[in-house]
């Protein structure tokens, strides 16, 4: 393969999905225009370091610290049975203020 051939893109394999903001956090945002704290649901496997290094690097957020709670996925009943859910990892990611320009 000559000068043609591109560098491959990798993409994470990291399911995170963004919970809704609560309403004081919806405040917070419309008045100083930051938010410094989000939660993510995604699989219990993840680890801190990849979910910091992956908003990091895709995103470009400046993430200060993670914390992460594990949940059993809850018991359900239907007309045939009883089912569960699957479980789930809760992320609490906590993001660096912005640096002040006039500084």
């Amino acid at each position: 393969m000559g000068p043609l051939r591109r560098l491959p893109t990798y993409f994470a394999n990291l399911p995170l999905k963004l919970q809704p903001l609560k309403e004081a956090e919806q405040k917070a945002y419309e008045s100083t225009g930051f938010i410094s704290r989000l939660v993510f649901r995604t699989i219990p496997s993840a680890n801190k370091l990849e979910i910091k290094s992956m908003l990091e690097r895709l995103y470009g957020l400046n993430v200060r610290e993670v914390r992460t709670a594990n949940y059993e996925g809850r018991k359900k009943r239907s007309k045939s049975g009883f089912f569960r859910r699957p479980d789930f990892k809760k992320a609490y990611v906590f993001l660096q203020p912005p640096a002040k320009e006039g500084k």
